[in-house]
C-alpha cells in the first residue's frame, strides 16, 4: 500500500484476531498505529481522521457506511483496507498473501508504535503519541507479578484502549501466556465466557468490578478457572470480590495513557 516508515495508519476494527494481524503489520513495517473507537460517528470521526493525519485506515466492512458519509470532511484519508474483502476494498487476507516475505523493521525503544485517543470528555480528543518502551510499561504496572506462560488471558477491555491491546494481549506476549479475545465485556455472561476460554488470568477496570458484584450471585461466580486480576482502579470491597469470585490473587497500579504505569502494587 506504500506505506512508510513512521506513518500513521487508522485502525478502526472490533475485539477481533484481523485487528491484532493489522497491529502487528502495521508495528513490524516501523509504521504507527493509529486505533480508533468502532462507536466514534460524525464529528468524533471526522475529527481523529484528520487530527492523525493519515492516510490509509483499516476498518471492518460495517463501519464503511460511517467512512462515506464523512468522506468529503476527510480527504487526506486515500486508502481503506477492509478486513474482510467485502465492500469492494483489499482484504487483510489477500494482502497477506500476496505480500512475500514480511517487511520487519528495526525499531528503538524511544521509536513510536502507537497515537493512542483518549475518550474527549474535555474537547475534542487529543491523541497519546506512544513510544515501544511506554507501551510495554504499561503491561508491567510497578513491575508487579502479571501473568505466567502457563496463563490464559482473557481479554475484554476494547483493542482501541490501552487495557485491552497493552495490558491484555501485549501483557500475554511478554509473558509467553495465550491471549483469549472477549468481542465486548458483559457483566451477566463475563464468569461464563471466562469457564468456556479457561481463562485464568485477566484485567478489569473497577467499574468492571463493579458491574460484575452488581450481578445476581450465580453459579458461574465460581465455576472458572480465573485466580489472578489485575483491576485498576481497585473495587471498594476487595475482600467481598475475592471471596465471591474464588480470585486468590489481585494487582494493581496507577497510570495513564500519558505516562504509562509507574506505580504498581499488591494489595
Amino acid at each position: 500500500m506504500g506505506v512508510a516508515r513512521d506513518e500513521p495508519v487508522l485502525l478502526m476494527v472490533g475485539n477481533t484476531i484481523e485487528h491484532v494481524l493489522a497491529w502487528l503489520g502495521i508495528s513490524f513495517c516501523g509504521a504507527v498505529e493509529v486505533p480508533v473507537n468502532p462507536a466514534f460517528v460524525g464529528n468524533f470521526l471526522t475529527h481523529v481522521i484528520n487530527d492523525s493525519g493519515a492516510s490509509t485506515m483499516v476498518t471492518d466492512p460495517e463501519f464503511l457506511p460511517r467512512l462515506q458519509e464523512v468522506a468529503d470532511r476527510t480527504p487526506r484519508l486515500k486508502h481503506i483496507v477492509d478486513t474482510t474483502g467485502q465492500g469492494g476494498n483489499a482484504s487483510l487476507r489477500t494482502l497477506e498473501k500476496s505480500c512475500g516475505e514480511p517487511l520487519i523493521v528495526d525499531r528503538k525503544p524511544w521509536d513510536l508504535i502507537a497515537i493512542m485517543y483518549r475518550s474527549g470528555t474535555t474537547g475534542p480528543a487529543k491523541g497519546v503519541r506512544i513510544t515501544h518502551a511506554h507501551a510495554y510499561k504499561h503491561c508491567l504496572p510497578g513491575g508487579t507479578d502479571g501473568p505466567s506462560s502457563r496463563d490464559v488471558v482473557l481479554v475484554g477491555l476494547p483493542l482501541f484502549h490501552i487495557g485491552g491491546q497493552w495490558a491484555g494481549v501485549y501483557q500475554a506476549w511478554i509473558a509467553g501466556a495465550t491471549a483469549a479475545l472477549l468481542e465486548r465485556f458483559s457483566a451477566s455472561r463475563f464468569w461464563h465466557d471466562a469457564a468456556q476460554l479457561q481463562a485464568t488470568y485477566t484485567t478489569l477496570l473497577g467499574a468492571q468490578a463493579s458491574f460484575l458484584m452488581a450481578q445476581p450471585v450465580q453459579a458461574a461466580d465460581t465455576a472458572h478457572a480465573i485466580r489472578r486480576v489485575s483491576m485498576l482502579p481497585l473495587v471498594a470491597d476487595l475482600q467481598k470480590f475475592r471471596e465471591r469470585f474464588g480470585i486468590d490473587g489481585v494487582r494493581t497500579g496507577y497510570g495513564m495513557s500519558e505516562a504509562s504505569s509507574p506505580i504498581g502494587a499488591a494489595p
